[in-house]
């Protein structure tokens, strides 16, 4: 079983990572598609129904151009503010098909799901998500639990591990370790801890459920032996 004190290490949270972000996941199928410039301008405008077109209009590719039949509306957008965004979250200076941006058209907890991080304890994911933060590769847009994710996946192995050197990934590790010391924190943490136990005993019960399962299929086929076994004997 996967700990957060295990993915101190890291090399093994870059094994972790290099499980997730397929090629085949960066998809519309997967409610995926490359970020582009447009597309920031309209998530700065909180113009959220446009970006959802360009979504549903978006052809099944992972390299994407902009269709005809989008509108002005859609393909129109202000330089400016398309600047300013990437400069406030620490963007790279283009923000093009070939910067390896994604958005994701879903929540926190969908994102996670897509693309297998809901295997993990909460605490797990808290981590990874600190890590990516740290590294500029992921924002959260919307209200609540987010309706977008900007993200930059791992599979880049031309910047990404570049971005995420051992000492930046050493920092991350001191910070979260000092935050879980002090007892100023204790409120969060235990509510992080009582995350983690609802998390594992739902765990349990699967596992337990799975047990009496298959002790049921178990007995069955040791009834059906039998019976097969009197009949032989008839």
């Amino acid at each position: 079983m996967i700990t957060v004190e295990s993915l101190y290490d890291y090399d093994n949270f870059k094994i972790l990572l290099d499980r997730h972000f397929t090629e085949e996941q960066m998809a519309i199928e997967n409610n995926v598609i490359p970020l582009t410039d447009n597309i920031i301008y309209h998530i700065v405008m909180k113009n959220y129904n446009i970006v959802k077109t360009i979504f549903s209009i978006t052809s099944n590719s992972i390299i994407n151009s902009i269709k005809p039949e989008f509108t002005d509306e859609i393909l129109n957008f202000d330089p400016i503010i398309v600047k300013q965004f990437k400069e406030q979250n620490n963007f790279v200076d283009t923000c093009d098909f070939d910067d390896g941006f994604y958005i994701y058209l879903g929540s926190r907890n969908a994102f996670a799901s897509n693309f297998g991080f809901n295997v993990y304890s909460p605490s797990i994911n808290q981590f990874i998500i600190a890590v990516f933060e740290t590294i500029n590769s992921i924002k959260f847009i919307g209200g609540g639990k987010g309706s977008f994710v900007i993200f930059k996946p791992v599979k880049n192995p031309d910047n990404y591990y570049e971005n995420l050197s051992k000492n930046i990934f050493s920092g991350v590790v001191a910070s979260r370790k000092d935050f879980f010391s002090n007892p100023k924190n204790s409120k969060y943490i235990i509510k992080v801890l009582e995350q983690d136990s609802d998390y594992y005993l739902n765990i349990i019960k699967q596992i337990s459920e799975e047990n009496i399962k298959l002790q049921d299929r178990i007995k069955n086929a040791e009834y059906q032996n039998y019976l097969s076994a009197q009949m032989t004997w008839r």
